[in-house]
C-alpha cells in the first residue's frame, strides 16, 4: 500500500493487470459550501487519487446474483416513483 500511495504522490500511474489501474486526475478549483454553516468555501485546484476497475474485474462483479437482485430491486423502485409522479403530474 505504501509503494502505492508514493507513486500516485509522483503522480504515475499504477496498472494492476486483470484487476485495475490507479491514477491521479487534477480537479479545477470550485466554491463548495460548508454543510454545517451554510457557508460557500473556495475550493483551490487540488490532486484525487481514482480507481478504474479492469473490463475482467468489471464483468465478474456485474455477473454476481446478488448484485443482479438488488439492480433490479432499484430498478422496480425507481420505475414506480416515475409512475407516480407521471399520475400526479396528469391528475
Amino acid at each position: 500500500m505504501k509503494v502505492i500511495l508514493e507513486m500516485l504522490y509522483e503522480e504515475k500511474t499504477i496498472e494492476i493487470r486483470g484487476f485495475g489501474t490507479f491514477y491521479t486526475k487534477e480537479r479545477k478549483p470550485r466554491p463548495a459550501r460548508n454543510p454545517r454553516t451554510g457557508e460557500i468555501c473556495p475550493l483551490d485546484k487540488r490532486r484525487v487519487a481514482l480507481f478504474r476497475f479492469s473490463p475482467e474485474v468489471r464483468q465478474h462483479i456485474h455477473e454476481m446474483p446478488e448484485l443482479q437482485e438488488a439492480i433490479a430491486a432499484e430498478a422496480s423502485k425507481f420505475l414506480e416513483s416515475e409512475a407516480r409522479i407521471s399520475q400526479a403530474q396528469t391528475a
